[in-house]
């Protein structure tokens, strides 16, 4: 099961858990492809909600650099 959302272009800030949440609960995509730096919100395989940032993509090595911010809980 994959549960994930890339945010709209023209945003500014990073969402908070709550917005990456209330996202993920009105939309779901299977599969996304995203430039560099793009940030997409995700639930894990524990229903854990997390943002992450594509930092770079090593196309010849085939490794993605990402940071990811995962929430513990609802709080």
């Amino acid at each position: 099961r994959t549960n994930s959302v890339r945010l709209p272009t023209g945003g500014s800030g990073v969402p908070s858990r709550s917005q990456c949440a209330s996202l993920l609960g009105a939309t779901r995509g299977t599969g996304l492809v995203l430039p560099t730096n793009a940030l997409v919100c995700v639930k894990t395989l524990s229903d854990l909600v997390a943002l992450v940032q594509i930092q770079g993509v090593d196309t010849t090595n085939g490794i993605v650099s990402a940071y990811a911010r995962v929430w513990a809980d609802a709080s």
